[in-house]
């Protein structure tokens, strides 16, 4: 499934408006009318219909405003770049484990310094 259809459906279902979708999109309207025919296909429901000057969703379209929306935000935020850490952020080390004391004028056996 192409992430750009269900983004398409999202602000669809949202503006009920090819025009207002395709200004959320940042596409043209007739881009925005090819998803919706590619949504109709898919889905093998009209998704919106024309009542008057308006246009309206189906129940089908209704049924999946919700699961659209939570698809979309999840795919975003998995896509989003990775935010640094403040500085209130708990940062893990790694440390390596400190050598064994060295005995005064001596020097440390190889085989047990931990480093």
């Amino acid at each position: 499934m192409d992430l750009n259809l269900l983004k398409g459906l999202d602000a669809l279902l949202e503006h009920r408006s090819v025009q207002d979708a395709a200004a959320q999109l940042g596409l043209t309207q007739p881009a925005v009318s090819r998803i919706l025919a590619r949504l109709r296909t898919a889905t093998g429901d009209a998704i919106l219909v024309r009542a008057g000057r308006e246009m309206v969703p189906t129940g089908r379209a209704l049924e999946l405003r919700d699961e659209v929306r939570d698809l979309v935000a999840r795919a975003e935020s998995v896509l989003a770049p990775r935010r640094r850490p403040r500085s209130c952020d708990v940062v893990a080390r790694v440390h390596r484990p400190l050598p064994r004391r060295v005995p005064v004028g001596g020097r440390a056996d190889p085989r047990t310094d931990g480093g």
